[in-house]
């Protein structure tokens, strides 16, 4: 007896039998390749716009500490104290811990937020000696120590040439870490130490209000420039 084959015509159920869809390997991997390249793209574009914004809130930082200074100084008549700028010493009582608060410093009725005291790129930790310190810090500027030489802004000889607020990263809370000292009296650990954090650059608030982009190497050899740290004329300060 001859068998016989019937045919089904159920178009669904052929389509389902011999049209199953999928993705290859090669369809994946052709994926994952252009996904790649744009995040090689896309990523480096992100981080530089990162950087940029961290620097230009760097800027308006550092300008923001001059107006502040400056104005500071027409309503009292002096500029404000190295040691006092940033905070106000405080009193100590017995039995309670001395905190140190922006709040408190001289500057702060006139900036009236505490984020002009920090840059973005400031990192949360330090390296000391070999060991990673972390920091309770809430500032990265310090005020030039020099200018205590003088009380008033236009007594200075050379105010596009000299410091008044220098960037700095990491820093301690503590009154001496509001206050710069000049290069060339600083030890060789806190030279190697400087920081540059914006793609090798550091931002200086200079008296005449404007703000300097520097690198490493003018910024070593503008510090052996009397008039770099020293608001007036001090004979009687070698440098080397």
């Amino acid at each position: 007896m001859n068998s016989i084959f019937l045919q089904s015509t159920d178009p669904t159920r052929n389509t389902r039998r011999g049209a199953v869809s999928g993705v290859t390997l090669i369809e994946l991997l052709v994926v994952v390749a252009i996904l790649a390249s744009l995040a090689a793209v896309l990523l480096p574009a992100l981080s530089r716009a990162k950087q940029q914004a961290a620097k230009t809130v760097c800027i308006n930082n550092l300008r923001q500490l001059s107006v502040a200074s400056l104005v500071y100084s027409g309503d009292t008549g002096r500029l404000p104290a190295i040691l006092e700028w940033l905070y106000q010493r405080p009193t100590h009582t017995v039995g309670m811990p001395s905190q140190l608060q922006l709040t408190t410093g001289q500057l702060y009725p006139y900036l009236k937020s505490k984020r002009p005291y920090l840059c973005p790129s400031d990192l949360p930790k330090a390296e000391t000696g070999g060991l990673i310190v972390n920091h309770q810090r809430d500032h990265s500027y310090m005020m030039n120590c020099k200018m205590c030489h003088v009380r008033d802004a236009s007594a200075c000889l050379s105010p596009a040439k000299t410091i008044f607020f220098k960037e700095e990263a990491n820093l301690g809370q503590d009154t001496v870490s509001g206050m710069a000292t000049p290069l060339a009296l600083q030890s060789n650990a806190d030279r190697s130490s400087l920081p540059f954090p914006h793609r090798r650059r550091a931002h200086l608030a200079m008296v005449d209000g404007h703000i300097e982009s520097i690198d490493k190497a003018r910024y070593h050899a503008e510090s052996m420039d009397r008039r770099f740290w020293y608001p007036i004329d001090s004979s009687d300060v070698r440098l080397p």
